[in-house]
């Protein structure tokens, strides 16, 4: 019997539940935003996430997904 690799079930897991998205923003907006998102307890994956969410919620109801409700 092989070895449990979770370093590769952690990579599966992640590819089969989440999409990846690169931003290009200008020198020194990652640090600020890394700075807020910590202020409020968050990652700054789950600060944007959260930020976006909250737009499309308020201007796009029909656009709301309804796993993040």
């Amino acid at each position: 019997m092989g070895d449990f690799d979770q370093s590769k079930y952690i990579q599966d897991y992640m590819k089969d539940h989440y999409d990846r998205t690169n931003l290009l923003v200008p020198k020194g907006t990652r640090e600020r935003w890394k700075t807020a998102a910590k202020r409020q307890g968050k990652s700054l994956s789950v600060y944007v996430f959260d930020l976006v969410e909250a737009d499309i919620q308020s201007k796009f109801p029909d656009l709301t997904d309804p796993k993040t409700e």
